[in-house]
């Protein structure tokens, strides 16, 4: 029996839920090394470390994505975890990568449009805001009145739509009132540069950040009929910046 043998059976073991199959499928094994691991994984001690393992992995899935989850009902909850570390979820080391993840996960399987999608990505989007806020520094207007500065839209940024103010969505999750019903979006800009990482946005702005998924110069953006205002505003929050042929150029 090899090591990577037995250390792969014994982690799939301790991460699959109580009462799965234990899975040695396309592993090095022997008859015997089989008879043996199951005598280990039917013991009383790693079946109680297995169950410490597993509720270390849910608990820390749920921290990761707890305003969404918090809008959800109680049943949908358990089976977006359980499903989540079923498939290996809560074993990342990086507990941002593992919260993206998550959210990721849980935005495939929410109803689009829906408020619960909606604080999925607004939770997504200020992680990812958050990651890069303390090393974020407010670039100088002054850039933007070069001749050949280009811009593009900040990875770290996002638009996010919400179907009801944030107010009422927050006390709905905290039992202080009904959830809101649908209504006219209210599109909220969220980026490393903001108080909060977040404030309400116009469809200006949201419209100019998605034209800049391919880099162009604010000469061009100006051209287009966009107002340099505007341009400053997400320059100086973080939601546009520089290209890499621009910042290798400073």
């Amino acid at each position: 029996m090899s090591l990577i043998a037995f250390q792969t059976a014994l982690g799939r073991t301790v991460r699959a839920r109580q009462g799965a199959q234990i899975s040695c499928e396309g592993l090095d094994l022997s008859e015997q090394e089989r008879h043996n691991l199951v005598r280990i994984f039917e013991s009383s001690g790693f079946r109680a470390t297995a169950r410490i393992q597993r509720s270390w992995c849910e608990s820390r899935a749920a921290i990761g994505a707890r305003l969404t989850l918090s809008i959800l009902p109680l049943a949908q909850r358990r089976e977006l975890i359980r499903e989540w570390v079923d498939g290996g979820g809560g074993t990342n080391s990086f507990f941002a990568a593992e919260a993206a993840a998550f959210l990721e996960f849980i935005a495939q399987r929410v109803p689009d449009p829906s408020h619960a999608l909606s604080l999925c990505r607004l939770e997504h989007a200020v992680l990812c805001a958050e990651a890069v806020a303390a090393q974020f520094i407010p670039p100088d207007v002054a850039q933007l009145d070069e001749p050949e500065c280009m811009v593009c839209a900040s990875p770290h940024a996002a638009f996010v739509a919400l179907f009801a103010e944030l107010e009422q969505l927050l006390l709905a999750i905290e039992g202080q009132g009904p959830l809101p019903p649908m209504s006219e979006p209210h599109i909220l800009l969220v980026a490393p540069g903001l108080p909060g990482f977040a404030r309400p946005a116009d469809t200006a702005e949201a419209a100019l950040w998605r034209s800049l998924a391919e880099p162009q110069r604010v000469e061009t953006l100006l051209h287009q009929g966009n107002v340099l205002a505007t341009i400053e505003a997400l320059w100086t929050a973080g939601a546009i910046e520089a290209t890499l042929h621009e910042r290798a150029l400073r």
